[in-house]
């Protein structure tokens, strides 16, 4: 009986001191030097609950939409399960044109409701490096 008071105890104390939880974050970043046609490394971490579910988005066309249901963007992530606590999932994405592009990210309990968190982060995708080399082979002549 003693421990099932100590538990109720416990439990009520959670309920009594939300600081003891930690809140809920999302945080989205991508590699160095963006390239169109090259895959790039997109990494979004944070704090979450259990008690809801990662989406995470590239849009080439703005911004983000207030929900996952209305984000048109190339879908990395369409409703992740995620475990209480932290966490960081890596996605790769390969920018089809030089243009900017919006990293959009939600952690929701299904892709129709607000968010409880969202995350958003720009970059622009470069020109891919070019090189020519020309070589020449035999004897050269001068025509006269």
């Amino acid at each position: 009986m003693a421990f099932l008071v100590g538990m109720l105890a416990l439990g009520l104390l959670g309920f009594a001191s939300p600081s003891l939880a930690q809140a809920e974050s999302l945080e989205i970043s991508q590699g160095a030097e963006p390239t169109q046609d090259v895959p790039l490394s997109i990494t979004v971490s944070g704090i979450a609950d259990g008690h809801h579910r990662l989406y995470v988005f590239v849009n080439s066309f703005g911004g983000c939409s207030s929900t996952p249901e209305f984000d048109g963007g190339s879908s990395l992530a369409s409703g992740t399960t995620l475990t209480a606590g932290s966490f960081e999932r890596t996605y790769s994405y390969t920018p089809t044109s030089v243009q900017s592009y919006t990293l959009c990210a939600y952690l929701d309990e299904n892709e129709f409701a607000t968010p409880d968190v969202t995350a958003t982060s720009t970059f622009t995708a470069g020109m891919p490096a070019a090189s020519a080399a020309i070589e020449i082979s035999g004897k050269l002549t001068q025509n006269i």
